[in-house]
């Protein structure tokens, strides 16, 4: 799983990340993950970048505060051979107050991620 989370929201630019994972294999083709992040913004009046490295959100103030936000990824993978591999994924990223002040009237700024993934090796 990524270090900042399979959502991609974040870049590593003036962002403070605690994560913790868990993963289990409850059977010799399934494997199981779930990882838990927490983001907050290392200097509040600095912006906040996502992946490619652009600043998206800016509190210049930094009356917003520096907690971005929470994200939570499970994964469950199945590998019926050794060249192929399904893997299902979720995540659920819940707004922090900066980015609940820095969002439109009516924007909640939560967001959910699905995915299915096939892997063929070769």
């Amino acid at each position: 799983m990524p270090y900042l989370g399979s959502m991609d929201l974040v870049a590593r630019q003036n962002i403070e990340a605690f994560s913790a994972k868990l993963s289990a294999k409850p059977h010799k083709r399934v494997t199981t993950a779930l990882a838990f992040h927490d983001f907050n913004l290392a200097k509040a009046t600095d912006a906040l970048y996502n992946a490619g490295g652009a600043a998206i959100r800016r509190d210049a103030t930094g009356t917003a505060g520096s907690n971005v936000g929470q994200e939570l990824d499970a994964t469950i993978s199945y590998t019926p051979s050794r060249w192929y591999n399904l893997q299902l994924g979720y995540g659920r990223f819940w707004a922090g107050r900066f980015v609940k002040e820095t969002n439109g009237v009516g924007v909640s700024g939560n967001a959910d991620f699905f995915y299915l993934q096939s892997t063929i090796r070769f």
